[in-house]
């Protein structure tokens, strides 16, 4: 299995185990047409139409805006597992671009088709509509991090999100990570300049907080670093779905024929058991 499918199914089902329906539904978009794409590719570009959906198997990529003087936002970065067009069939044009930040291995989908396995899997439906939420609060904490955090609690930020989003994917080794990611990129990820990233990127190694090495990136200082960026989590929605939606997906699977089982496989409620 290709890490990115593995990442996918790991993310999704911190919220909704999974049953055999809904691993097939899901596998419906990972097995479509793969594509090797490389770096500094648009794959999708602002203005125009949603042609084809996107699961990132391998490699990054960043959504971003770009204004006529050429200057440069970037909104969110997309990572093994993530879906890029998601919501395609809703929207008539692609609202941002999305770059390639490495070479990039994807599986391709027609946007219609998330109607189709959406319909045929409840559970997969309230998993990927909980991903969209995700996304929106991911791009929320950028928000915050522009308008007003200093720099130093801008890049702490960044760079837990990273690591919190590739730990529950199975992406990382401790707290030691691989990203794609240069100090140009996050200047336009932070309102920053490419001088003011170098220099505070200094200062957490010199402090012995944070080391990051060309692509290489390893927390030292975990609790240090989480006080600096006022880090939480619970913008990343790493829990279990209400006990009431579980239970309501439910219904609605034996409605339309599915297993039949607990959402929980075992019939134990799993909103008290620890965020992963």
């Amino acid at each position: 299995m290709k890490p990115g499918a593995e990442a996918l199914h790991n993310k999704l089902s911190l919220f909704i185990d999974f049953e055999d329906n809904d691993n097939e539904a899901l596998d419906s978009l990972i097995d479509g047409p793969h594509q090797q794409i490389p770096r500094g590719t648009d794959i999708v570009t602002e203005g125009e139409p949603h042609r084809r959906g996107h699961v990132i198997l391998d490699g990054w990529a960043a959504s971003y805006k770009t204004l006529p003087d050429g200057r440069r936002q970037i909104l969110s970065f997309l990572m093994p597992g993530d879906i890029v067009g998601l919501f395609a069939p809703v929207s008539a044009v692609c609202t941002a671009s999305v770059a390639t930040l490495n070479d990039l291995e994807v599986a391709t989908f027609m946007p219609e088709e998330v109607v189709t396995v959406t319909s045929r899997s409840p559970r997969l439906g309230v998993a990927l509509g909980w991903a969209a939420a995700r996304e929106h609060e991911i791009l929320a904490e950028h928000l915050v991090n522009v308008g007003r955090r200093s720099a130093a609690e801008r890049v702490a930020h960044l760079f837990l999100e990273f690591w919190a989003r590739l730990r529950v994917r199975g992406l990382t080794n401790g707290k030691r990570f691989t990203i794609p990611v240069t100090q140009t990129i996050i200047a336009d990820t932070l309102g920053l300049s490419v001088v003011h990233v170098n220099r505070t990127l200094r200062q957490l190694s010199n402090q012995g907080i944070l080391e990051s090495n060309r692509d290489k990136a390893v927390i030292v200082d975990l609790g240090r670093l989480q006080a600096l960026a006022g880090f939480s989590e619970d913008f990343l929605l790493n829990h279990y779905a209400p006990h009431t939606l579980r239970r309501r997906v439910e219904a609605l699977d034996q409605m339309l024929g599915g297993a039949g089982r607990s959402l929980d496989g075992d019939g134990r409620d799993k909103t008290s058991q620890p965020q992963a």
